[in-house]
């Protein structure tokens, strides 16, 4: 009798997860590192790619990007479309191409001396981040739980993409960048309607046992 174990009983080899190292490098509001790794699956694009790094800083996802292949941010680079490489206002990308772009054949290896680069243009200024493969490992986790921030190797806290005073109101604004100020307003406003409110000038929605009697006195 043969003592080669039979197909059925060799376990299949778990599947594979690319592990990513992102680094927020240049932003208007980058006063700390910022690095976070990420866990992704191989087969993702690079929309789900700008979905990750949005999610991993807390970003909201506002505003156009795009991707470029380089040694260094300032060197001579090679964008993701080549198309690109004439346009001076990449601002206007379709950012809808990127679904149809699978990152692997646009992830240097490591060793590799170029680096994935990350544009997010912004109200204020443009985020850029750097993207790198770290390595490739069995997949732990069941596929619905990537992509997966590793939060032990992570490093700094989340910059902010808007101004400190828009964050007092718990508001962003808009993807044009134009009405920030008024939707502060605004929003100061409804609050202190709210506290009119409560503090029982609007009658008609002040149940307490206090208008009751004043009301039927």
């Amino acid at each position: 009798m043969s003592d080669v174990p039979s197909s059925s009983a060799i376990p299949s080899p778990r599947p594979q997860v690319l592990r990513l190292r992102v680094t927020c490098v240049d932003g208007p509001r980058l006063d700390a590192p910022c690095i976070r790794m990420v866990e992704v699956m191989p087969g993702m694009n690079l929309y789900d790619l700008h979905d990750v790094i949005q999610d991993a800083v807390q970003f909201d996802g506002e505003y156009p990007f795009y991707y470029f292949l380089a040694q260094d941010r300032t060197g001579a680079r090679d964008c993701i479309p080549a198309i690109l490489d004439a346009d001076p206002l990449k601002e206007t990308v379709d950012v809808d191409v990127y679904e149809d772009i699978d990152i692997a054949g646009h992830l240097p290896a490591p060793g590799d001396a170029r680096i994935l680069h990350y544009v997010n243009f912004g109200a204020d200024g443009d985020w850029m981040f750097t993207v790198e493969r770290v390595e490739e490992r069995p997949q732990w986790l069941p596929p619905e739980y990537y992509p997966a921030v590793i939060g032990e190797l992570s490093e700094g806290p989340d910059p902010l993409q808007y101004d400190p005073d828009l964050y007092r109101y718990n508001i962003a604004p808009d993807a044009a960048g134009d009405d920030g100020a008024d939707g502060a307003g605004e929003a100061g406003e409804a609050a202190e309607g709210d506290a009119d409110g409560a503090s029982g000038e609007d009658a008609d929605d002040d149940w307490s046992l206090e208008a009751f009697l004043r009301d039927n006195d």
